[in-house]
């Protein structure tokens, strides 16, 4: 089985040899006949992400792994993610966000899991990484206890598919929120969570998630306009009463956090017209909050 580990980034020079080196750190958990490939789009960059990534093409190759370096000149996560899928043949395809790590063992976990001709979606388990602000740790202690996050397989940071399931949709579409249209082409089902984990960045601060949560909002909200037929797959638009009273009784302080800026994002979503792809790094971008799906 042939993996391509497919990743966009934009402004991220300080952070994507991180990212990198815990790929290329697969090699010695790897499957039998399993082998890798990492497609890095740099797109739209002012800084010099794409040198950063070049310069760990050798590291790659001791190790037996071809990383190819793409330097578009236009931004756009999906339109990202369309020019590295040409650059590859995969069996299956990881696309993770350059801001995320993977423990050892995520690529064998995930190769076994799409080992398969039925359409396959997976992921890892989430690991949130946070810093010490009271705002976000109370935000993070509800938004990993959602059921969706908790019982299913949310895919935020890290998603990926085999060819069955990539067929479902031709090119990337212009949207804000790819790796929810992703898991909404897949019943439940036929979505597989691993045990590795990957670690995924939560914006610092109120102001700072509520921003990303924002876009969230508007990402979510623009999938549901355009693919009201994906919408029989969404198992997180809605939270049992049963599951709300009851983070409502273990975590009070962290479900009002939580809802607050829900709801603070919710409105200015709806107050704002913007829903271009103006994807970009930083913390509008990354954690929980930046992923569009979010939650």
């Amino acid at each position: 089985m042939r993996t391509a580990v497919i990743i966009p980034a934009r402004n991220e020079e300080h952070s994507i040899s991180t990212c990198l080196r815990s790929v290329i750190a697969q090699h010695d958990s790897l499957r039998p006949g399993q082998s890798v490939q990492i497609v890095l789009a740099a797109n739209g960059c002012s800084d010099k992400t794409a040198d950063a990534a070049r310069a760990l093409i050798g590291e790659a190759a001791e190790h037996g792994i071809d990383l190819t370096v793409l330097d578009l000149a236009e931004g756009g996560k999906t339109r990202a993610l369309n020019a590295a899928e040409a650059e590859t043949d995969a069996d299956a395809l990881v696309y993770l966000d350059s801001d995320v790590t993977i423990e050892a063992g995520m690529l064998a976990a995930l190769g076994k899991a799409l080992d398969t001709d039925q359409p396959r979606y997976a992921s890892g388990t989430p690991e949130l990484v946070h810093g010490d602000n009271w705002v976000t740790r109370k935000y993070s202690e509800t938004w990993k206890n959602l059921p969706f996050v908790a019982d299913g397989v949310s895919g935020c940071g890290l998603y990926a598919t085999n060819k069955a399931g990539r067929a479902r949709w031709d090119a990337w579409p212009e949207i804000l929120s790819d790796d929810k249209f992703i898991r909404l082409n897949f019943e439940p089902d036929e979505r597989v969570q691993v045990s590795p984990r990957f670690f995924w960045p939560v914006p610092e601060g109120f102001s700072a998630l509520v921003r990303a949560r924002t876009r969230w909002c508007k990402g979510n909200t623009q999938v549901e306009g355009l693919y009201p037929d994906l919408q029989d797959f969404n198992d997180s638009r809605k939270m049992p009463l049963s599951a709300a009273f009851g983070l409502l009784l273990k975590r009070p302080v962290s479900l009002t956090v939580f809802t607050t800026i829900y709801f603070i994002a919710k409105v200015k979503a709806a107050w704002s017209k913007d829903a271009k792809n103006n994807w970009s790094g930083g913390a509008e971008r990354s954690g929980i909050a930046g992923s569009s799906s979010g939650m």
